[in-house]
């Protein structure tokens, strides 16, 4: 009996025994998750290595942006004045634009814009995960948003998007009434 314990504990020494051996099964276990764990980490690695190459490749030859910045021209017509300069005679040009420093802007028109625009700009950390994921979900679900820029387009306008739908509405209600009372 001694001889067959003997032999035993030998061939679990040498990773020969079938009690406290690893098996190919505990063996796969442990190489999948770190098959897939060095794949993903490739992945990362060149996918990086792509991004800044792409970033370092397009940055090339741009200017400094505060220069480019301050050296751009706006189109503005050209506007004639009498001799006194008070009395305007003529505006030549296709473009009906005045320059205008931020800073000459109400705060309140700012204010009124970035809420139109995105009610948690001002809280925010330069964009809204609840918002993105909302679009999402509308986007799968084959609801269409307002987009934003439309949306500020038609404040600046003056025409908001829930008057004119409004105005719809109650034209068409009009036109419903007036067909069922006749």
């Amino acid at each position: 009996m001694e001889i067959s314990l003997a032999r035993r504990q030998r061939h679990r020494r040498n990773g020969n025994g079938h009690g406290g051996g690893r098996g190919t099964a505990s063996k796969i276990a442990v190489a999948i998750p770190l098959l897939l764990f060095g794949s993903f980490l490739l992945v990362g690695l060149v996918g990086f290595v792509v991004a800044v190459s792409a970033y370092s490749v397009y940055s090339q030859g741009l200017g400094n942006p505060k220069d480019l910045l301050n050296n751009i021209q706006f189109a503005e017509q050209t506007v004639v004045y009498d001799s006194t300069g008070k009395i305007e005679l003529a505006r030549f040009g296709a473009q009906k634009r005045e320059v205008v420093n931020f800073n000459d802007f109400p705060r309140t028109l700012i204010d009124a814009t970035t809420s139109i625009e995105d009610h948690t700009f001002w809280d925010n950390a330069g964009f809204d995960p609840m918002a993105i994921v909302s679009a999402g979900l509308d986007s799968l679900r084959g609801r269409s948003r307002v987009h934003p820029r439309s949306r500020s387009s038609s404040f600046v306008r003056g025409c908001s998007p829930t008057r004119s739908s409004r105005a719809r509405l109650s034209a068409g209600r009009s036109r419903r009434s007036s067909s069922r009372s006749g």
